[in-house]
């Protein structure tokens, strides 16, 4: 059985119209399922993870993150990059402070993120400061922080990034729930494969902001190569790891 991509609540349509594109973009999932030859004992699930992450992207373009909290959001990726030049030393000592004993966890309510207890004391703090800013990129479509050079890490604009994670999200799909390998190749300059011919049965039902750009050999290669770090950027977010394998070599 596979396992979920993402995790939500049961939908609750507010509009004829909500229920109106769910339809739609279950029906074009739909058709994505027959091309990936996914099994009738999936076919639900899969078509109901595609159906929130196709919802979640088109929604996510729609929103405007307004000054504030593009102001709050750069405030916290400065303190992403101040807290990781802490001494080990240090890092131990606001862990202190935060929980300054085994039997009492200190001011923080340690339920509203319920793994971060879990970690070693050292790196409490630096992975409380990933959380706020990753849930501030979530907010205003950046990418999560990572160390300078590393390779895969995924930049630029809100757009840029919303659609790179989508395609990320729905290449790890394919992965898990087809039984086609999910492919990238060049055919003439223009991108080809199996990636290229989801995103045009989904082409009707996404945002019209995901295309052409979405289409672009030069992008989806960007979005291949960094897929090992999108599954571990998914392990440490999903609330339970999910393995998922490699994308297949370039072609």
């Amino acid at each position: 059985m596979a396992g979920r991509i993402v995790s939500r609540e049961p939908y609750i349509f507010e509009s004829d119209e909500e229920q109106e594109e769910y339809e739609r973009i279950c029906t074009a999932a739909g058709f994505a399922a027959d091309r990936l030859a996914v099994t009738s004992t999936l076919r639900e699930e899969f078509v109901d993870d595609i159906y929130h992450i196709v919802s979640e992207a088109n929604d996510r373009l729609a929103e405007k993150a307004d000054a504030g909290l593009l102001a709050a959001a750069a405030a916290v990726r400065v303190a992403h990059r101040a807290v990781a030049k802490l001494t080990p030393q240090q890092k131990l000592q606001l862990w202190v402070a935060l929980a300054h004993s085994e039997k009492d966890l200190g001011r923080f309510n340690w339920l509203l993120l319920r793994r971060l207890h879990e970690v070693e004391p050292g790196s409490l703090v630096p992975r409380l400061v990933d959380a706020i800013d990753r849930a501030f990129g979530y907010l205003i479509g950046r990418s999560p922080h990572t160390s300078s050079g590393k390779i895969g890490k995924p930049r630029g604009a809100k757009v840029h990034w919303v659609i790179h994670e989508f395609v990320a999200k729905l290449w790890a799909l394919g992965q898990v729930y087809g039984n086609i390998d999910v492919t990238l190749s060049a055919s003439g300059g223009e991108a080809a494969g199996t990636i290229v011919a989801l995103l045009g049965i989904l082409k009707p039902v996404l945002a019209k902001q995901f295309f052409p750009h979405v289409l672009k050999h030069s992008f989806l290669r960007e979005v291949q190569k960094s897929m090992p770090w999108y599954r571990e950027y998914l392990r440490a977010t999903l609330p339970k790891p999910l393995e998922l394998p490699l994308p297949p070599p370039p072609r």
